[in-house]
């Protein structure tokens, strides 16, 4: 401040005055020079201890399918690459095949299709997110390549009619070499649909997901996986869960299996997808802290390496997802964090991130 006084009163204009004759001061003789005592040098404030920084976001280690008899490095294995032994069509709105393979494992093979040209890819884009954020109970998914002979010679004996294959080749989509690309998708061994998307069974549901309602000690688990599903589903832009058939989890009813995720990633998304998918994220009100950290550093160079999954795996020859479907993820990402962030402004941490 006093500078800028000082600067003002030389800038400012005065009244002339006739210059001062210059006066040479005597110097003092050195014996009676007067010390000067230099002041202390202020000491530098505290620097605040930086956190430590984060490596970057990676897929986990050890991830395992559940129950937990298996983890997801094994699964994607066997469905990657072992051989196939036999193909039986069980999908009813789309072609949707099982594979049986010379393993113990058997996969879904969702092939591109006339209907779901990017469906395959979709799948698989959708299952490295989930396993980029840990969520174990995605099942998973790889890209694979099937010569289309070899499907018609390893078809299920009952649907082994030419009828049946014509249907099946004209619904398909074959490179030119004859490949069939499409995802590998695990087959749960044993599943059930545990029908939650029903309005009594989300009347029952809904308060587990509500701040201040009780959630049963013994529905934790489930209502963990709930909340996860909304916020994932709000992530991949995925509209399509509770439309019937997608809630299906463990034989007990204690664990949430997410799948089906072929219509996701929408790009442009409809402002009425948007708010749909935005109205059900709503539903949530407690989330999985570990879940929302690693959507915290979910940023796009995380994405892509997501997107770019594990070595060893099938190259998928294009692009998982565009431009446009990053830009969406990253900015419902930031829309996710928002809404979460806002919970916790008014009712505290340990109440919004209310499981682990």
């Amino acid at each position: 401040m006093t500078a800028c006084l000082l600067l003002v009163c030389a800038c400012g204009q005065a009244p002339e005055r006739a210059p001062a004759a210059e006066v040479t001061p005597e110097p003092l003789p050195a014996e009676e020079a007067a010390p000067v005592a230099e002041e202390p040098a202020e000491a530098p404030a505290a620097a605040e201890p930086a956190e430590p920084a984060l490596p970057p976001l990676a897929f986990p280690e050890e991830l395992r399918f559940p129950p937990g008899d298996f983890t997801h490095a094994e699964i994607l294995d066997a469905i990657g690459r072992t051989p196939s032994r036999q193909f039986k069509p069980v999908g009813t709105t789309s072609v949707v095949f099982r594979m049986r393979l010379r393993s113990e494992h058997t996969a879904a093979f969702k092939p591109r299709s006339r209907q779901h040209r990017a469906g395959h890819l979709k799948e698989v884009a959708a299952y490295r997110l989930a396993r980029m954020l840990a969520l174990e109970n995605v099942p998973p998914a790889t890209v694979r390549r099937v010569p289309l002979g070899r499907i018609r010679d390893r078809m299920h004996r009952r649907y082994d009619d030419e009828e049946t294959w014509e249907e099946i080749r004209d619904w398909v989509l074959v490179e030119g070499s004859g490949q069939l690309p499409g995802a590998a998708i695990y087959w749960i061994p044993a599943m059930a649909n545990l029908r939650l998307e029903r309005p009594e069974a989300m009347r029952e549901w809904r308060p587990w997901l509500t701040l201040g309602e009780p959630i049963p000690e013994a529905k934790r688990a489930l209502a963990r996986d709930l909340s996860r599903m909304l916020a994932f589903d709000y992530l991949i832009a995925n509209w399509d869960r509770l439309s019937g058939g997608n809630m299906s989890g463990l034989e007990d009813g204690s664990r949430l299996l997410v799948r089906d995720h072929n219509v996701a990633f929408a790009a442009p998304l409809p402002e009425e997808v948007h708010a749909r998918v935005l109205g059900r994220l709503r539903f949530a009100q407690r989330f999985s802290r570990a879940f929302i950290e690693r959507v915290r550093r979910l940023d796009r160079e995380a994405l892509e390496r997501a997107l770019r999954g594990t070595e060893g795996e099938e190259e998928v020859g294009e692009p998982l997802l565009g431009p446009a479907q990053i830009a969406g993820v990253l900015e419902r990402r930031r829309v996710l964090l928002s809404y979460v962030g806002a919970l916790i402004d008014e009712h505290g941490e340990e109440a919004v991130l209310a499981f682990e």
